[in-house]
């Protein structure tokens, strides 16, 4: 495979603009930022690149081109082939693609004859190791619980995690999970599932409390209803596995580790029926609001709490 030619790949963002970023500054350590262009693939005609691609440097004997998001060109991704072959030995090609279409010939085309690199998302363990070197690298103290409190309350994306984890360094010395409550926003799936954790333990005072929480920040019902369907599917999926391991069952389904455990602690207090009443019942809520004249919230409300 040409070392000049590299495919920056996945879904971690985190990690693809860390990779990105050395590449770029050990470039430019030898050879200046003048001799680096950027380009948005997706918007960038073809002809463009070509031109980009085939033309010398003139302010250094080597240059950099980076091209982001090539795959979503339809033109440029059916020439990746051509393009392919124009970086001479003085130009490296850098190609970033945060969400390839695995499955497509332009993918297969990139793993095959491109320096390839991945950046996967990473499970709740090692995210949640990251987490307290980090803190612990600027001067700060996170348990390992207060760590996956905080993958539990934000989500997985590394890329979110260093940006909620980068406001609680600011704070203080050492991080607590009521800090965390306070200075993180929690993510809309991992609410939507507190939310029916709560439901399902007989809490109502905080069901009521999480659902007028998305209220006051403007997520409209219909938004939560979707996401409620959303959340039970996977309930159902998890339920389906029986006594699979969560990490049998995420291989399986193609959900995450860390979902399937959590999904668990719900599916485990139903019966299949129960989970097939509770999906009939949503949808027969979201018939009746595309029909009728109906408070949504109430509905809502009603539907929250009569599931303990």
């Amino acid at each position: 495979m040409p070392k000049n030619i590299i495919s920056l790949v996945g879904p971690n963002t985190y990690l693809l603009d860390q990779n990105l970023a050395k590449l770029k500054q050990d470039f430019i350590a030898k050879h200046t930022e003048l001799a680096v262009e950027v380009l948005d693939g997706e918007e960038t005609r073809l002809e463009q690149i070509k031109q980009t691609l085939e033309s010398p440097s003139f302010l250094s004997p080597k240059k950099m081109v980076i091209i982001k998001r090539l795959g979503n060109n339809k033109k440029s991704a059916e020439n990746l082939e051509e393009i392919l072959s124009l970086p001479d030995d003085a130009t490296t090609l850098v190609l970033v693609e945060p969400k390839p279409d695995k499955r497509s010939v332009f993918y297969k085309a990139l793993k095959a004859k491109t320096s390839f690199e991945e950046s996967k998302e990473l499970d709740e363990a090692t995210l949640a190791k990251w987490l307290v070197l980090e803190a612990e690298n600027s001067g700060v103290t996170l348990s390992s619980s207060d760590a996956r409190f905080l993958i539990e309350r934000v989500g997985l994306s590394q890329q979110t995690l260093h940006n909620e984890l980068t406001k609680l360094l600011d704070y203080q010395s050492k991080i607590t999970k009521k800090d965390i409550e306070a200075l993180t926003e929690a993510s809309m799936s991992g609410t939507i599932f507190n939310l029916l954790d709560a439901s399902f333990a007989g809490n109502k005072k905080r069901t009521m409390e999480l659902y007028n929480s998305q209220r006051a920040q403007k997520v409209e019902p219909p938004i939560i209803l979707s996401m409620l369907v959303w959340q039970l599917h996977i309930v159902a999926i998890v339920k389906a596995g029986g006594e699979k391991s969560p990490d049998v069952i995420a291989k399986e389904s193609g959900l995450s580790p860390f979902v399937v455990s959590k999904s668990k602690r719900i599916a485990d207090k139903l019966t299949r029926t129960e989970l097939r009443e509770l999906l009939r019942r949503l949808s027969a809520l979201d018939a009746q609001i595309k029909t009728e004249v109906i408070d949504i919230d109430d509905a809502l409300k009603n539907f929250l709490l009569e599931l303990a």
